[in-house]
């Protein structure tokens, strides 16, 4: 690395001490002889028959007294006392071949040797990356004077130009002005986000909620695992009755039928496929969907129980097997301005009047808890009947559960628990291969669960439901 610097050193001091001859060509001064003289010593060039070729220092040729350069052997003979000397006397000699170099014919012959020792220079400089090109001979001496890249470079004000993407170039870089550094301008991220700057990761996993699962609550809920069927008994047809009777009369004969019944069971089911990459680098990921995945099943089952239609694979629903409203007769037709209270009143009176004792709840949908707070009087004064509790959760002894998957014009009441859910198997998780997965490096997961309802007819009338409308329209003064 020492030689290269001192290589490039001297192709500048060259560069800048140069002199130009009439005709156009670059040769170099003192320093030039000296730049040469050290590659010399240096062995980067071999000097030989050039304008400075070695002669006696003082000797007498064609009868007068000439100036020989001397070798590099005849100087390191030299005294200390004698060494400045030859340099005085090599500096007027150069001054006085210069003059002399006027002259084309002397000057064109002189011109051939240095441009000899330049390409030798130039072969050996080219090795370490700096290009120099030849100094050619300008005939018209008009023309402007033929600098190397190189000299161009060093001499010019403007050197941005020089900079090529190219091979042998020099490599492009930006130089701007300073400016002041902000995160917007400074800082490049990818899809807006950079490492660089502090970053909040909410590590929760967000999703659009799903309804409550309320009515598997409300009702009776079994599981007897492996069942295939569903069975129960009805005792139907039922004949005579108990009498007071006298003393040795005949007892009167009463009996009775009784009817098997069956359910079937029904499967619920999903599946999913996941790679073994994103099990391994997403793991968070896996277990969202997870419970993604038994939401799903969960909701569905729910759902079917509140309002399946029985058809094809469907579950048999509470709302499909529940009674529609009849008006008792002491009640059609007696309610001024019936309202949302008045309907409950008379469905559950309408329960009750069919023998059924227990616990009655109502479900509404959700609307329903702001509606029934609406209720004014003529003076724009809430109105909240004494028998509806604050919070409006129990109207005259009846439970109120509000839900998003009840229909908001449908109500639903009675003693819910006499219908019944059987779970064969509850909610199941599995995972394996199917088809191709192993080559593919997937893995198929699945939940599936086997339940049936039903609900005995001997119960009918214990649960009721209808549209609201119709019930209102049912009890109101016509």
């Amino acid at each position: 690395m020492g030689s290269v610097a001192l290589v490039l050193g001297l192709l500048c001091l060259v560069a800048f001490k140069s002199v130009v001859f009439a005709a156009g060509a670059t040769v170099t001064s003192m320093g030039g002889s000296l730049l040469i003289n050290e590659l010399q010593k240096r062995n980067y060039i071999n000097i030989s028959g050039s304008l400075f070729e070695t002669v006696v220092w003082i000797e007498e040729v064609d009868g007068a007294e000439a100036f020989k350069v001397l070798n590099e052997e005849e100087l390191t003979a030299l005294t200390e006392e004698e060494l400045p000397k030859y340099w005085t006397a090599f500096s007027e000699h150069h001054t006085e071949q210069m003059a002399k170099m006027v002259d084309k014919e002397e000057f064109g012959e002189e011109m051939l040797k240095v441009k000899a020792s330049i390409e030798l220079a130039t072969k050996e400089c080219s090795k370490l990356g700096v290009e120099i090109k030849s100094i050619e001979e300008k005939a018209d001496e008009s023309k402007p004077e033929d600098k190397s890249e190189f000299l161009e470079y060093v001499q010019s004000d403007d050197r941005a130009k020089f900079f090529k993407d190219e091979p042998g170039g020099f490599k492009p870089h930006a130089i701007k002005v300073p400016a002041t550094m902000m995160v917007a301008t400074n800082i490049t991220g990818a899809n807006d986000f950079s490492s660089l700057v502090g970053n909040f990761i909410d590590q929760q996993i967000h999703s659009v909620p799903k309804p409550r699962n309320f009515i598997l609550d409300l009702v009776s809920v079994v599981t007897q695992p492996g069942t295939e069927k569903i069975w129960w008994s009805e005792r139907v047809n039922e004949e005579g009755d108990a009498l007071f009777i006298g003393e040795g009369d005949l007892k009167p004969l009463v009996d009775g039928e009784w009817l098997q019944q069956s359910a079937d069971i029904k499967e619920v089911a999903e599946r999913w496929k996941e790679s073994k990459r994103l099990q391994l680098h997403a793991p968070r990921v896996i277990q969202d969907f997870r419970k993604h995945a038994d939401e799903l099943i969960h909701q569905l089952i729910d759902t079917q129980v509140l309002t399946g239609d029985g058809l094809g694979d469907n579950l048999d629903g509470i709302i499909n097997q529940a009674a529609a409203f009849v008006a008792p007769t002491e009640l059609a037709d007696t309610y001024t301005a019936a309202n949302i209270f008045d309907a409950i009143c008379a469905v559950a009176t309408t329960v009750n009047l069919a023998n059924f004792e227990g616990d009655l709840t109502c479900v509404l949908n959700s609307v329903w808890k702001a509606k029934m707070k609406q209720l004014k009087d003529v003076d724009e004064r809430y109105i909240m009947p004494p028998f509806v509790t604050p919070n409006g959760e129990e109207v005259a002894g009846v439970r109120i559960v509000f839900s998003n998957k009840m229909a908001d014009d449908q109500l639903l009441l009675g003693e819910l628990k006499r219908f019944n859910v059987v779970f064969a198997e509850q909610v199941m998780f599995d995972e394996g291969w199917m088809d191709d997965d192993f080559g593919k490096n997937l893995v198929s997961k699945k939940l599936e669960a086997f339940l049936g309802t039903y609900f005995p007819a001997s119960d009918a009338g214990s649960i009721i439901s209808d549209d609201i409308a119709t019930i209102l329209l049912a009890i109101d003064v016509l």
